[in-house]
């Protein structure tokens, strides 16, 4: 047996990283960081009902990227920043 098969059978070997997953969790901290932009843009033209429903989906998006971050396994330094720059946006 190798050093690749001890791998595979979970001898304790390192798991590549899957880079398509560190793509969710950011990609929902960038569409909160929109959503609040655009919450800020609507209550400058005075549309308040629209700034509330771009408030309200910056909230539900804020909720949701730490927990697919933690779910999936692919917190990064990159998402954690990104994810405070959101929270700045937004309240």
């Amino acid at each position: 047996m190798n050093e690749s098969d001890s791998q595979l059978q979970g001898g304790g070997g390192v798991r590549p990283r899957r880079k398509g997953l560190y793509v969710l969790p950011n990609a929902i901290s960038l569409a909160a960081l929109f959503a609040a932009f655009y919450a800020i843009v609507m209550a400058m033209n005075g549309r308040f009902e629209a700034s509330v429903l771009g408030i309200f989906c910056s909230a539900v998006l804020d909720s949701l990227d730490g927990r697919v971050a933690r779910m999936t396994h692919s917190q990064s330094a990159f998402g954690e920043q990104m994810d405070s720059l959101s929270d700045m946006v937004s309240f």
